[in-house]
Formats: C-alpha cells, structure tokens, sequence
C-alpha cells in the first residue's frame, strides 16, 4: 500500500499545476513508476530520516512529561547520591500536537529535498545515456557505408587500378570512425553503469529513456517561476518550518516564564570523618520577578538565522534562475541561427551526394570529405539538443518540480 501511495504521489507530482487528458495518464503512470524505482534506491536515507523523526517526536514529547536524573558524587570524605525530578513544562495538547506536525514535515521535506536531488541527476544522466546512442547511431551508419568500398578498394589496388596512397586514405578514414565508435561505447558503458547503480541492474534504460525526459516551460518569466520554486522546492519550504518550529518553542518559554517549580531534589549524605549521614530536599524554582527565561533569547536567535537563511535562500534561486533563463535564451538563440545556416547546406549536399551515386573510387576522397563535415554537423546537433535537455533539467532542479 505504501508503494502505490508513493506512485500516487508521483503521479501528483508529473502532472503538476495542469490537468492531464486521459491519453496522458498512461505516460504519467510510466513517469511515476521510473521515479518510484529512484525512490525505492533511497532506503537508507528513507530509514535514517525516519529515525530523525522518531527521535524529534520523542524528544518533543519529553517537554511533556516527567523526567528522572541520578546525580552520584564521591570525594575522599563522603558519597552522595541525589535524585532530580524534572517536573513537566506543562505544554498545552494543541501546542504539543503542532510541534509533532512541524517535525513530521521537517523530515518528509528533508526526505523530498534528498530524493529531489536523486531524481533530477537520473534525468540528467539519462540526456547524456540519449545523446551517446544518438551519436553512435550516426558513426555506425557512416561505417557501414564506407565498409564495402574497402573490398573494392582492394580488388582495384590489386588490379592496379587504384593508386596505395587512396586506399591508405579510405582505411584511415575507416579506423578513424573505428577510434571514434569506440570512444562512445565505452561513454555508453560509463553512462548505462551511472544509471543502473540508482535504477537497478535489472532496468530497461532503453524504455525509460523515453520517459525521462522534461521540456523546457513555454513561458520563461521569472516572476512566475520563483513562485513556483518558492512554492514547491522542499529546502525552502525546510526553512519557514524551522522559522515556525522556533516560534513555537519561543511561545511556550514565554508561557512558562514568571514563578514556577523546574525541579525537586531529594538526596542522600554519607560524611566518613564525623560518621554521619544525612537526608537533604531541594529544589529549582523560578521566580516571577527581576527573571526572564533564557531560551526566548537562543529561540529569537535561532528565528533570526532561519529567517536570514530563507532569505538568502531565495534570493540565491531567484539569482539562479535568472542565469538559467539568460543561458536557455542564448542557446536558443543560437542553436536557430546555425539550423537556418546549417540547413541549407546539408539539404544540399544530400542532393548532390544522390547524384553522385555511381561515383568511382578515385572519387572517393570528395564523397568521404563531404560526407565528414556532415557528420560533424549532425554529431554537434545530438550536442545541441543534449545541452537542451539538461537545461531543461537544471531548470526543475531549480523549481523544485515539473512544470
């Protein structure tokens, strides 16, 4: 049940702020299912926040309840052994019952930030995993061209109808593209390793790779997309739940301040020079006049630190934000201008490669030269859009969710 809870949750979280149509729901299941598998990753973290939690409700309650000191001491003259009885801070239910709910959510965002953080490099890696199959797709397709022109090669070499010098010249341009394939494969075993340590050994990357993939917003304002951050990052969030938390505890030091007894203490004397022994009682009490309890002082401390750490805090993602938003524009900007120089080229150059079909090996050299800046052309493509994606990526990281 808990697992199809947190499917839930990531369905919640694909869809966002729109509603999807109901051809969508199946690719939001997918998404939520590849995200789930990420999460399921996390169970160390999972158990170590859960233990946090545990902890901070257990020690929320204590301010509640009674508790018990031993107090032993021993010197060359005497033993004594005190018990101090700490008597209840007398925190009202409904004041105790916020402070157990602000240290739940505390550790669910703590929880969310972490796997916030292991979601969004999934997705990043996975534009890299798509950009080296990409790229090695076209170095496959440029060997597979060129390889059966290497038996003729020989053939006419033999013949004597092909000088050494362009053979030499076709096979270096063979194993160069040899080199190169196998400088990818070896990426793509790096890139498959990265992502199946957090997905699992099992994974089918091939198919999540289709669903790991996040668009850029159609709207880039920054008004619009620091509140949205401010609104969904879980660090942030973190922050104010702190700001809260210190509030709280600063409302119940002010309400415990002025005459009240902290604590008994009753204790035992044994004095060896003289051979007697005692019984004494006493007690801490606080007094309502010319006092102040000293925790309202560390609380408004605590709160103003929290406090500036928000602010900081959002000023860093606004200043982030921006940066991204100015570098998304200038790669756009920049990856139209070379498709509309680019374009027209390899248009054209596809066209006459056509007509050269029937080419001679002596001829080969034009082809193979024509046919590498394309390459070169398209390889920087894959580039391109592989650095879109992860802008894209960098952008949610930032916003604290899909838009």
């Amino acid at each position: 049940m808990h697992r199809h809870l947190q499917i839930a949750l990531s369905v919640l979280l694909c869809i966002g702020s729109a509603t999807a149509s109901d051809q969508d729901l199946d690719a939001l299941m997918e998404r939520a299912e590849l995200r789930e598998t990420i999460r399921i990753r996390s169970g160390g973290t999972l158990l170590e926040e859960s233990t946090a939690l545990e902890q901070a409700r257990t020690q929320a309650r204590s301010r509640s309840d009674y508790g018990l000191e031993l107090r032993p001491g021993i010197s060359d003259d005497d033993v004594r052994l005190a018990l101090r009885v700490y008597l209840p801070d007398h925190w009202s239910k409904k004041r105790l019952r916020e402070q157990l709910v602000l240290a739940a959510q505390s550790e669910q965002l703590r929880v969310a930030a972490l796997e916030w953080q292991d979601i969004v490099s999934v997705y990043r890696d996975f534009c890299s995993y798509r950009m080296l199959r990409k790229q090695l797709g076209l170095l496959e397709n440029e060997l597979k061209f060129i390889e059966p022109y290497l038996a003729q090669a020989d053939q006419s070499v033999e013949r004597s109808q092909l000088a050494v010098g362009d053979r030499a010249r076709l096979y270096s341009t063979f194993l160069a593209l040899l080199n190169d394939r196998n400088e990818l494969e070896n990426s793509l075993l790096d890139s498959r390793r990265r992502l199946k340590m957090v997905l699992g050994p099992y994974a089918e990357l091939e198919n999540l790779s289709a669903l790991a993939v996040i668009t850029m917003p159609s709207q880039l304002e920054i008004e619009s997309l620091l509140r949205s951050a401010l609104e969904k990052r879980a660090d942030y969030r973190l922050l104010g739940a702190e700001v809260r938390t210190m509030q709280l505890a600063e409302e119940a030091a002010r309400s415990e301040d002025g005459f009240r007894l902290k604590y008994i203490q009753p204790a035992y004397n044994v004095d060896y020079n003289n051979g007697i022994s005692s019984w004494e009682l006493s007690a801490s009490l606080i007094l309502p006049w010319g006092t102040r309890n000293p925790d309202i002082g560390v609380y408004q401390t605590q709160q103003a630190l929290s406090l500036a750490a928000q602010s900081e805090q959002r000023k860093m993602i606004e200043d982030r934000l921006r940066v991204l938003l100015e570098t998304a524009k200038g790669h756009y900007a920049l990856a139209t201008e070379q498709n509309r120089r680019i374009r027209p080229v390899i248009e054209q150059l596809n066209a006459d490669l056509e007509q050269m079909a029937g080419i001679l090996l002596e001829q080969m050299r034009d082809v193979l030269s024509i046919r590498e800046r394309m390459l070169d052309a398209t390889l920087q493509s894959a580039e391109s859009e592989c650095r879109t994606e992860i802008l894209a990526v960098d952008l949610a990281e930032e916003l604290g969710g899909w838009q």
